[in-house]
Order: structure tokens, then sequence, then C-alpha cells
């Protein structure tokens, strides 16, 4: 059996049955020799995306005692140490990597990644410029450095590096040209799609102003977000299921194109999306059956999807978080889905009802009897600022580049405050200065009630370096 090709297909598959195969071929050729640096490496990767890192480190040091001048095994090692949060020893692996092969545009793009997590933009940017200039194919390194303009606030390039992440050879286009700012008068186009229950939030703003110079507009979003689309002003017409519509279209557009069709016009149209009314109408009453009276109703969010590359940064331990609870006279409501709901369970101050939001149009109704919104960097933002509520943003250290860089509010949401890490990891010091915020909303004369009690902050960790 050939260890290099079962090799490259494990790596290639997604089937946890070839990686195990791949992998106890390949510990057999290790074992008999040992100094098969090649095959040391192979292994090690393999361990890596088994998620047994330990193993794996093991391998590639043993790969790199053997051939010490292979630039891709100081390269793998590297991304090893930084999807562990060892910034420090994976920053030393990719500056090896380059030192041995100057030329090594993957090198450059993976210790880009490593700075921006670390929120050095302007080091960042200029390993992805690097990375470019060696490879000007290189549409992964494009598409991120696309994203540091965004962060930096510099939309239309931004925008055109970003259109780089279509070349991806798992990007699924749709048998339509894709719209690139003709004229629609008379014609009909598809709006689609394309990345997480966040990012079809945020653009879906763009609908309204397509609909406005189409014959006819249709927008398929995930099967979640339908029926809360189906309540939001627009004069598109929703397609349902989880299959692209049928028939034939003049133009297709992903929604995060849209903002370089519009040559990085923000359109100040919020809100625009809106609770259906009878759900709305629901809320107020079970609400109304809490007792809350005059208290502020608040909605927290303290964690976003735990599939999230950097999920570890910018969901907050419910230990930590549950500490802005010592805030009284609020009446707390927990807008948290999935696994993490379950954090609140036996927290007599914060109401919990995720089992009855099912879709993203009962958490509007919720959020529509709100006062405020809490929340991390999840969904939950995007639907809360698209509904125009007052909504409080809690960001990591290095936050995501629709946020751009130490600003407190956001072009795409007039209604988001941004309360930012100072230091990395250091959620503690975030919450005492939403805590005293709230202080001054709900208790002015005491603000002294909305100290929150010493405690160990949380470890910052980088997130998973993209391969």
């Amino acid at each position: 059996m050939d260890a290099h090709l079962l090799n490259k297909q494990a790596l290639a598959s997604a089937s946890g049955e070839a990686l195990q195969q791949a992998a106890q071929v390949l510990l057999q050729v290790v074992q008999a020799r040992p100094d098969n640096a090649n095959a040391c490496n192979n292994l090690g990767l393999l361990l890596l995306k088994m998620k047994q890192p330990a193993k794996a480190e093991t391998y590639f040091f043993q790969a790199i005692k053997h051939k010490p001048d292979s630039p891709e095994f100081h390269n793998n090692l590297g991304s090893l140490y930084a999807a562990g949060g060892k910034s420090g020893e994976a920053r030393v692996c990719f500056c090896r990597a380059i030192t041995l092969n100057p030329a090594y545009a993957e090198a450059y793009r993976n210790l880009g990644l490593l700075l921006m997590r670390q929120n050095l933009m302007p080091e960042a940017q200029a390993c992805f410029c690097r990375a470019v200039e060696l490879k000007p194919d290189y549409w992964q390194a494009h598409s991120v450095l696309g994203r540091i303009y965004l962060a930096q606030g510099q939309y239309a390039m931004g925008w055109e590096k970003y259109e780089w992440r279509l070349k991806s050879p798992k990007w699924h286009s749709l048998p339509f040209p894709q719209w690139q700012g003709e004229d629609l008068t008379g014609k009909r186009i598809l709006l689609y799609y394309e990345q997480g229950f966040g990012d079809t939030l945020q653009f879906v703003r763009y609908a309204k102003v397509v609909a406005e110079m189409a014959a006819e507009t249709v927008l398929w979003v995930q099967p979640v977000l339908q029926r809360l689309m189906s309540s939001s002003p627009g004069r598109f017409s929703l397609q349902r299921g989880k299959r692209p519509p049928a028939g034939q279209f003049d133009f297709a557009c992903p929604l995060m194109s849209l903002p370089r069709t519009f040559k990085a016009m923000i359109p100040q149209n919020v809100p625009y999306l809106r609770a259906d009314p009878e759900t709305a109408e629901k809320w107020s009453g079970i609400l109304a059956q809490t007792g809350s009276g005059r208290k502020l109703r608040v909605g927290v969010v303290w964690a976003g999807n735990p599939r999230h590359h950097n999920d570890r940064n910018r969901s907050i331990p419910f230990s930590v978080f549950r500490q802005l609870f010592v805030v009284t006279q609020i009446h707390w409501v927990s807008l948290q889905a999935g696994q993490r709901a379950g954090d609140v369970t036996g927290v007599g101050q914060v109401k919990d009802y995720s089992r009855e939001l099912i879709d993203f149009a009962e958490t509007a109704g919720l959020i529509d009897n709100l006062d405020l919104v809490i929340t991390v960097d999840s969904a939950v933002a995007h639907l809360a600022g698209g509904l125009g509520k007052e909504t409080w943003l809690l960001l990591p250290f290095a936050a995501d580049w629709r946020w751009q860089m130490q600003r407190e509010d956001s072009p795409w949401y007039p209604t988001v405050r941004i309360f930012r890490q100072q230091t990395a990891g250091d959620w503690r010091e975030v919450l005492e200065r939403v805590a005293a915020a709230l202080g001054n909303i709900v208790n002015r004369d005491a603000p002294k009630s909305t100290a929150l009690p010493q405690q160990e902050t949380g470890k910052n960790e980088i997130g998973e370096v993209e391969a």
C-alpha cells in the first residue's frame, strides 16, 4: 500500500475511517524508519486533523530533527501552535519557515493570520501583501487582505479584494451571470446567502435597494431566517426551503458581494428587519405575566456559534458573564441559543425562553419587547441591530473585521454601542464598564452597587490558523 498516496487522500477527505487508516499505515512506516522525515511530517498532519495535537507535535519535532532545513515542516508546527493559542511559538516557526524559504507565500499568509488575531493589523497587512506578490493568484491571501482593509475602514479596496473568496474551489456558483451593477430594468435577479446567519442578517439590507431597481427580486436565505424575512419590508419575494429556486434569472448575486457592487455604499435604512406583529404581541403577553413592571428589560447573549474558528475568544465563559447579573432593578432575559443556553439553568435572576426561540422570527418578536440587548459578536447582534434595537456589543481584543478597529459605534448599525477588550482575554474589565453603564441608567444615585466581585480573568487564546 502506498502510504504517501493514502495520506494525501485522507488529508483531502472528511472520512474519519480514512484518516485512521492512513495514520495507522504511516505509523508503521515511521516505526520501521524513524528517520523518514516526510512520513513523520505527514503523520503529524493527519494527527492534527484528527485533533490529537500533542501526538502531532511529537512527529513534527521528529520530522524537523531529521530534516531541519524544511520550511514546510516549520510552517506545519507553527500552524499547530497557532491553533493551540501558543502565539509566540507559532510566530517563531513561521518566521523560521520564511527564513528558510523567503518565497514561501503560505508561511507569510499564516504569519499574517496570526498577527491579525493579535490585532497587529499593519504587520499582518505587510505579510499578506508579500504573499500575493509571491503568488499573484493566491485567492486565500487576497480575500483575507480584503478583510484587513475593511477592518481599517478602507471599504472600496476591501470589498474588491474580498471578492477573491469566490475563487475558492468550494464555492458553488449558480448558473446565472453574477450581477455587477448592470441595469436591472425589466430583469429578474436572485440574491442568495453564502455564509453564516450573522452575515446574512447584516447584508440582507441591500435586498430592499436591489428590489427597487429590478422587475423581480427573489431572496434566498437559510431556512431558520425565512420566516423573519417574510415579515421584513422590501419588494422581494422569498424562496423557501434549502434548495435554490427553479426557473431562469437574468442575474444572481451573493449577498456579501452587494457592497462591492454598490461601490461600498451602506444603505441607511435601519431598521430594515421587522418582527412579525403577532409574534411580538405574543411575547408582550408572556413578559407581562412575569411581573417585570417598570424594570429595564435586557436580553443577553454570552456565546456565539461554537463551530466558529474564533469562538474561544469571542464567547464569554458564563462563570464570568454571570457577574453582570448583580446589577439590580433589571429584568434579565436570556436570548442564548444552542448548547450554551443551558448555562443559565438555576440562575433565578434570568428568564430562559430558549426552548421557545425556534427561529430568528421568534427571537425578533422577543427582542421587540426589550429595552436593550447585550451580546457578544453573534447573529443576535446583527438581528438586534437590524431591528433598530438599542444594542451593546461585547468584542474581544482582536475583533472581526466588520466592527473595524477602536470604534465604539458602527456605520452598519446606528443603535449599536461597542465595548471592546482593552487587554486580550480580559472580559471582567469589559463587564465592569457594562455594569457601570447599566448602573447609570437604573440607579444613578448608587453606582457602587454595580461593582463586580474580583475574579481571575480567562486566558486569551488565538483561534485556529487557516491552512
